[in-house]
């Protein structure tokens, strides 16, 4: 995706063509959670069984950071239905899964090399992200999943 890339603008113009709001700060593109794109952060294992359970449904843009045991980020679109309670967010906690803020900063991959922040599955496009929905239900196929047939492993690790 950036091998033609010469600095963090030209990568920048790569993302914006895709769709993605992002800005170029200290160096570094990234991307500003808002209603319509967020993030969901949650401990690599979770993540690798999450993807697995999107199947062949979506494509998931997952970024992660090349170091051991660093959260994979998963870019979420715009919710639908209704609000996540408390009771629910909380139940995503126990297994290291975070909803980032409104407002938060999502530094992106400037390279097509697994150093630094690099894709674990790269984004199409900005209207391929999936419904933060699409998501959850993976969370959770892949929670039911472990304590089904992996005699309750831990997955928030």
């Amino acid at each position: 995706m950036f091998e033609n890339c010469h600095g963090p603008r030209e990568v920048a113009h790569i993302y914006s063509m895709r769709g993605f709001p992002v800005q170029v700060s200290f160096n570094r593109t990234s991307l500003v959670t808002t209603t319509a794109l967020g993030a969901i952060a949650m401990p690599p294992m979770l993540g690798r069984a999450t993807l697995q359970a999107t199947g062949d449904t979506c494509t998931v843009p997952i970024l992660t950071y090349a170091r051991p045991g660093r959260e994979w980020v998963f870019l979420i679109g715009a919710g639908r239905g209704r609000a996540l309670g408390t009771r629910r967010i909380e139940a995503l906690a126990r297994h290291g899964v975070r909803i980032l803020p409104l407002g938060s900063r999502v530094w992106l991959p400037m390279s097509d090399t697994p150093s630094g922040w690099y894709w674990v599955n790269a984004p199409q496009d900005v209207q391929s992200v999936p419904a933060i929905a699409t998501v959850l239900h993976a969370v959770d196929t892949a929670l039911t999943e472990s304590r089904n047939h992996h005699n309750g492993s831990d997955l928030s690790r």
